[in-house]
C-alpha cells in the first residue's frame, strides 16, 4: 500500500466505541427495543464502518516527516530588521 501506515484496530475500538454510543442512544430514546437485534446491528455496522474508514480514509503526515518548502523558508517581511 504505497508505504503508508493504517491503523485498522484503532478503527476497529473507534468504530466499536461510536456504535455501542449511537445503540445506546437509540434504546434509550425509544427508537429500538433492548431486546431486539437492531442495536446489535448498529453495532456491527459502527465497527465495520470504522475499519473502513481506518483502511481506506486519508492519511495524516508522520510525525518528524519531510516538511514543505514553503514552511523552511522565511516569510516575506518577518526577516532582520534593517538598521
Amino acid at each position: 500500500m504505497n508505504g503508508t501506515k493504517r491503523h485498522p484496530v484503532r478503527g476497529f475500538f473507534a468504530g466499536l466505541l461510536a456504535g455501542l454510543g449511537i445503540a445506546v442512544l437509540t434504546v434509550l430514546t425509544s427508537v429500538f427495543a433492548l431486546g431486539g437485534t437492531e442495536p446489535y446491528i448498529i453495532v456491527v455496522v459502527g465497527v465495520v464502518a470504522g475499519v473502513a474508514w481506518a483502511m481506506l480514509g486519508p492519511v495524516r503526515q508522520r510525525k518528524g516527516g519531510a516538511t514543505p518548502a514553503a514552511a523552511t523558508a522565511p516569510a516575506a517581511g518577518k526577516g532582520p530588521m534593517p538598521e
